[in-house]
This record gives C-alpha cells, sequence and structure tokens, in this order.
C-alpha cells in the first residue's frame, strides 16, 4: 500500500481528498440510504523505500457504500483514487481515474549514513482496472512525485476477490516499476556521497524495482462496528536490490501489516 511516514500529518489530508470526491457520487443514486465508514488503527512498515527498521503508524479508513450493498473491495495498496465510470452510476466491469498516494520522507539520520534527504512526496497520476471475471480484478497504477522523488512509479496487480453481504478479503500478486529518477532519490550512491559515507558509487537504472504479494479483508461482523486488517511483503529488485545503501544500511524484505476497527452509520437518502 500505499502511505509512509508523517500519519498524523498526510490522514487529514487523505480523509479530506476521498470524501470531497465520494460525496458527489452519493447524490447520483435517488431514494436509497447510504452508509459511511470510518474507522482507525495501527499499522507497520518501512521508514522508507528499503529501509531496515519500520515504524507504527495510524491507519485511517473512510468508505460509502449502499444500505445492503456488500462491502466494496479496494486492496490495501489501492491509492486515494475516483473511479470516473462508477462516478457516472454505470456498474462496468471497467473503471479508471485519478489517483493520489503520499511517500514519506528519507532523512540520513533514519538511514544511518549521509546519504541525500528525500522530502515528503505527493504522488499524483491515474489507475486503469477490470474484472476479467468477478472474482478476478486486474489493476495497474502511474503516478509522478511531486516535491520529493520527482520521479515516476508504478504497479501492475491481480487480486483475487471473495465477497459475501458482510466480507471482503483479497489476495494477490505485485509488480512494481519506477524510472530513473525515482531509483536515484533512493538507490543511487553519486560519487560525493560514495566518498563521504565509504560506500560504492553506483548508478540506478530505471525498471522493475520490487515484486510482492498483498492480503486484506474486512469483516462487518455487526450492523455497525466492523474489523480491517492487511498484511504484505516486497522483494526489492534489480538495481533497488543491488544498492549499497539497501545492502548496507537496508533490507530488500520490505514487510507491512496494519489493522483497525470501523464504525458504520446511515447519512440519510440522496
Amino acid at each position: 500500500m500505499d502511505c509512509k511516514r508523517n500519519a498524523p500529518r498526510w490522514a487529514a489530508v487523505a480523509v479530506a481528498l476521498v470524501a470531497s470526491v465520494a460525496t458527489p457520487a452519493l447524490a447520483q443514486e435517488k431514494g436509497g440510504e447510504w452508509l459511511l465508514t470510518i474507522g482507525a488503527g495501527a499499522q507497520v512498515f518501512p521508514n522508507y523505500p528499503g529501509a531496515e527498521d519500520r515504524g507504527v503508524f495510524p491507519l485511517p479508513l473512510l468508505s460509502f457504500r449502499r444500505a445492503g450493498e456488500p462491502l466494496p473491495v479496494k486492496a490495501p495498496d489501492d491509492g486515494l483514487a475516483f473511479g470516473v465510470i462508477r462516478f457516472l452510476g454505470d456498474d462496468s466491469v471497467f473503471d479508471f481515474g485519478p489517483v493520489l498516494t503520499f511517500q514519506n520522507k528519507r532523512d540520513p539520520e533514519l538511514v544511518g549514513a549521509a546519504v541525500p534527504r528525500v522530502d515528503t512526496t505527493v504522488e499524483a497520476g491515474g489507475f486503469v482496472q477490470a474484472y476479467v471475471i468477478p472474482e478476478l480484478r486486474i489493476r495497474a497504477e502511474g503516478r509522478f512525485g511531486l516535491g520529493g522523488h520527482h520521479g515516476f512509479v508504478g504497479s501492475v496487480g491481480a487480486d483475487c476477490v471473495y465477497r459475501t453481504q458482510d466480507a471482503v478479503v483479497t489476495i494477490g500478486p505485485r509488480a512494481r516499476f519506477s524510472n530513473k529518477a525515482y531509483q536515484d532519490a533512493y538507490f543511487s550512491v553519486s560519487g560525493p556521497v560514495a566518498t563521504t559515507t565509504g560506500l560504492s558509487a553506483f548508478d540506478a537504472d530505471g525498471g522493475l524495482h520490487a515484486i510482492g504479494m498483498i492480503f486484506g479483508t474486512t469483516w462487518q461482523f455487526s450492523r455497525d462496528w466492523g474489523l480491517y486488517g492487511y498484511a504484505g511483503y516486497d522483494r526489492l529488485a534489480g538495481d533497488a536490490q543491488n544498492s549499497p545503501i539497501v545492502r548496507k544500511f537496508g533490507d530488500a524484505d520490505q514487510f507491512s501489516a496494519g489493522i483497525g476497527i470501523t464504525y458504520s452509520f446511515g447519512i440519510g437518502r440522496f
């Protein structure tokens, strides 16, 4: 998934964004009651891409659905997205639209070496997805960094989906790609940095930088209350895996997990 360090700072932004794009869609269906689900929990993930140490951060949760509908499908690493087809009221198996994620900063102190600082990044772009069959979703995202790494990063994945009226489970593989600007920010070692840190100079190139698997589940165990949980694993690949920063100060194995509790309530008819 996708939201990292400085969680208190970006959580409010994320909630506001989701609410702003979801509210117009509510008005399209007349006469049906809508349910708002809010929640919070805790999650653990690497402090920055390639980090060995992991931090514990807040996990904000927010979704809308019509009363009587199954819980919505959303994989844990889906960005904050606005589906154009869904907004138009079409239950098509295909959808696309803008997407937004956040990448936490990398401080030299977190690495343990005088590597360049990478500021907190807003990643903005788009997504496209399709259900090959109701139980199999294919999704791709592509985003550009704003204010931090200034690179391109994307992912392609497939999710097996199990859904009932009260539960939804997703699990599937991921391939993550990035261009040279992204990999330079986190994995390259310039000549001056090599001299300062004692690391070998390294010029990372773009391409596949991780492969992995992610699992998520939501269970509405009563009319009002529910549980949410996820677990993910990425293995750095290519130049990201071979980076001297990762080899000496980081870890090619990137684990993440989170758990939270949700509360659902009606917000009227629209």
